[in-house]
């Protein structure tokens, strides 16, 4: 169905052979990447005809897939996906090892100082806001400062995590938790 909005004409109706089905699937891949879709949703039995394991398919899902995103995939059976489909599941592992975002809420006896010494003490994680990334990230925010009725009290600090190894990681929160009974 046609676009009007962007100019884009997404294939629409039958398609003759698996050539045309490719070249269907590209055409609504490369629109998520130029439209910023959220989500994309993938359904079949087994996506054994399905060319997700092709390299122009993985970069055109590398492409599209950024912070917030989601891709969901419905079957009845996954087993292909190994045989037939590597350089797809290799490109799910880096994304989903990417794409680690959440927060934390400290309690509100802990002060905005002291919450700001755990994120200075953090060695691994710098302070940023750019989400997604293969270097871990972490910024503190004021709730009461940013909402008029915040739903939480304290501070709360949101966390990106890279492909730094957990451990480090889980090490690096631990030794900076220390700061906070200072």
């Amino acid at each position: 169905m046609p676009d009007e909005a962007a100019g884009i004409d997404l294939p629409e109706g039958a398609f003759d052979g698996r050539r045309a089905f490719h070249d269907h699937l590209q055409a609504a891949l490369g629109a998520a990447a130029r439209l910023n879709w959220r989500e994309i949703v993938l359904s079949d039995a087994d996506f054994v005809d399905w060319p997700l394991g092709e390299r122009a398919t993985v970069e055109a899902l590398q492409a599209w897939s950024a912070a917030g995103r989601s891709m969901v995939l419905l079957a009845q059976r996954f087993d292909v996906f190994a045989r037939e489909h590597a350089r797809f599941v290799h490109w799910r592992r880096l994304c989903t090892k990417s794409a680690g975002l959440f927060s934390i809420v400290f309690d509100e006896r802990y002060t905005a100082r002291q919450v700001d010494a755990f994120v200075d003490a953090l060695k691994l994680f710098r302070i940023g806001f750019s989400w997604a990334g293969p270097v871990s990230l972490v910024v503190p925010y004021d709730l009461s400062a940013m909402r008029k009725r915040a739903r939480w009290r304290g501070t709360l600090v949101r966390f990106s995590l890279g492909l730094e190894a957990v451990d480090d990681l889980i090490a690096d929160s631990a030794q900076a938790l220390a700061a906070l009974a200072r």
